[in-house]
């Protein structure tokens, strides 16, 4: 699995244009796939969906027996999948004259395969997934894309945390996996030759020898300034004191987090406001909490139209 070369002194510009590529390509594909699947909790789905695309209507029996997942899993995604509207059910009678449930794409599924499909197609795909010949079935490759998202996950916290190191513990946790699960992924591009995208850095006097922290390496820096997201908030006040104040490395974390501040701040006020109002302590801080906030926000977007 290659995600970005590195770049060679003696032809930077052609491989440069060839890793910028591939990371328009990546942000691409992780953008597209999650308009409909989270695969970070699963592939499944996914695969149901390219392979009713290929092989049409079938029975969730079929599909459980072809594609060797348990019924009851399957069930459940096909379930889940109607409620998307990228999956219909309908019945089918044979010549016994015996009903059964079959299940195809929608319109709105088959577009959303088809896109895929472009985006795997294009010049430069290659070079974030597993080499393959001319042709090679986009099924084969849906197994790779939880690695991709934390690969991508990854190099954008790293990054964010001003390249200074990132422990697997936190890394972890932000892939939804065990920490041993997670250092698995991130050594297939730790010193990985051709492919290496961060460097562990070792343990300072005053920290464990067991947090274990990951670094981004020359490559993966060249890789994070092309990715859409780290371009976008490289530069905003908003969300560094954001990540601070949450305790967050990542853009998904900030946000989910922020929204429980909110929401537990507004109740909170609220509640003061029925119960106390003659002591409105709370409600000032809050105040006070949400004007910086729109302060600082303005201020980015200044930022934001000065650079235009």
């Amino acid at each position: 699995m290659m995600i970005a070369e590195e770049i060679d002194n003696g032809k930077p510009k052609k491989e440069e244009e060839e890793l910028k590529l591939s990371a328009v390509k990546l942000a691409d594909l992780l953008k597209e796939v999650t308009k409909v699947v989270d695969v970070t909790k699963g592939t499944l789905q996914l695969q149901m969906l390219i392979f009713l695309n290929e092989h049409g209507p079938q029975t969730a029996d079929q599909i459980s027996k072809e594609l060797g997942k348990r019924r009851k899993a399957v069930t459940d995604a096909l379930r889940k999948l109607k409620l998307k509207e990228v999956v219909k059910e309908f019945q089918n009678t044979n010549d016994r004259g015996d009903t059964s449930a079959v299940y195809g794409l929608t319109n709105n599924g088959k577009e959303y395969v088809n896109s895929l499909k472009g985006i795997f197609s294009q010049k430069g795909v290659s070079s974030i997934t597993t080499s393959r010949e001319t042709g090679f079935r986009l099924i084969e490759l849906i197994e790779e894309i939880p690695l991709l998202f934390n690969t991508y996950d990854a190099i954008i916290a790293i990054g964010l945390s001003g390249n200074k190191g990132v422990t697997a513990k936190k890394l972890s946790s932000l892939f939804g996996l065990s920490e041993q699960r997670a250092i698995t992924y991130l050594d297939l591009f730790t010193d990985a030759k051709g492919a290496t995208l961060f460097k562990k850095k070792v343990a300072l006097p005053n920290e464990r020898d067991d947090d274990i922290k990951y670094v981004l390496s020359d490559n993966g820096m060249r890789t994070l300034k092309l990715l859409p997201t780290y371009a976008s908030l490289q530069t905003s006040y908003t969300f560094k004191i954001l990540m601070k104040l949450t305790g967050s490395v990542h853009p998904r974390q900030v946000y989910i987090r922020t929204a429980l501040i909110l929401a537990i701040g507004s109740v909170l006020t609220i509640a003061e406001r029925m119960i106390a109002p003659q002591f409105p302590a709370v409600t000032i801080v809050w105040i006070i909490f949400l004007a910086t906030l729109a302060g600082l926000l303005f201020v980015d977007r200044v930022s934001v139209r000065a650079q235009e």
